[in-house]
Order: structure tokens, then C-alpha cells, then sequence
């Protein structure tokens, strides 16, 4: 039975974002009081506006609930104005790819008995801004020109 597979308490995760001026964002999302043998972070290397970031990182972090099979997650994030709209108190707007991520977000709530998006100062969720900061270091490889008989 599905019901015996999930879990019922709620699982509050953090979202941050690392936009440097030059070079690749990182996300970072961390699932707290997760068992230890469980993957509950992530820091990925990513593309992008500060705001599609910001999506990308609650998406995340909506996905990782599906992983871990919960049944309600409660995801903290520091861009009031991201939560705001995905709580439908400001519009969202239309340009570029951010209502197709906004789209992803709400879809992937629905799937949630019960999932809430909370605004948060950066103070809490150092542990994701920390995964964030180091996924933006990642290397990028450069690719070289192939060697020639003549180089």
C-alpha cells in the first residue's frame, strides 16, 4: 500500500542561492534531521538570474521530498519576493523562464498532502547558503582546442 510508504511528519528543508558577478550560481538545499545515511543535501552548479536560481533551489528542494517520500514538507527561503509570488501574493512575471519554473513549483506542490513555502532571514539557512557558495566554486571545464600534428 502507498500510504505505508510515506511518511507523515513534516520535514522542514532550507533553499539558498550563490550568484558570483563572473562564473556559474550554485544551489544549495538541506533537509533537516534527516537520518545520517540519507542523501539530504544538495549543491549543484547552475545558470541563470538570481530569481530563476531561487526557483530552481525550491524545486529542488520539492523534489528531494519526493525522494524521501514525504507526505509534508515546509521549505524555507530568503527571497521574500520568490515566496510571495509563489504563495500568489505578488504576480509572477512573464517574461523570460520563470513562469515555466513557476509552473514546475506549483505542480509539484499539488503532489504534497501538505507543502508550504516560508520566507526566512539568511541567518537560517546558513547550512544551505554554505552547499550554495561551494556549488558556485565548482570547476567549469574548459575545453581546449584539439591538438594538430602542426600545434
Amino acid at each position: 500500500m502507498r500510504a505505508d510508504r510515506l511518511r507523515t511528519e513534516t520535514l522542514m528543508m532550507e533553499t539558498a542561492v550563490c550568484r558570483p558577478d563572473s562564473g556559474p550560481g550554485g544551489i544549495g538545499v538541506v533537509a533537516r534531521n534527516v537520518h545520517p545515511t540519507v542523501a539530504g543535501r544538495i549543491c549543484e552548479q547552475a545558470y541563470g538570474s538570481v530569481e530563476e536560481l531561487t526557483y530552481r533551489a525550491v524545486f529542488r528542494a520539492l523534489d528531494l521530498g519526493k525522494r524521501l517520500r514525504l507526505d509534508q514538507v515546509s521549505i524555507l527561503c530568503p527571497d521574500d519576493t520568490i515566496v510571495r509570488q509563489i504563495n500568489r501574493e505578488l504576480p509572477v512575471p512573464q517574461q523570460g523562464r520563470i513562469p515555466l519554473l513557476y509552473v514546475r513549483v506549483k505542480a509539484l506542490m499539488y503532489t504534497y498532502k501538505h507543502a508550504e513555502i516560508v520566507a526566512a532571514p539568511e541567518g537560517r539557512v546558513r547550512a544551505a547558503r554554505k552547499l550554495a557558495v561551494a556549488g558556485s566554486r565548482i570547476p567549469v571545464p574548459v575545453k581546449k582546442e584539439p591538438r594538430t600534428l602542426f600545434s
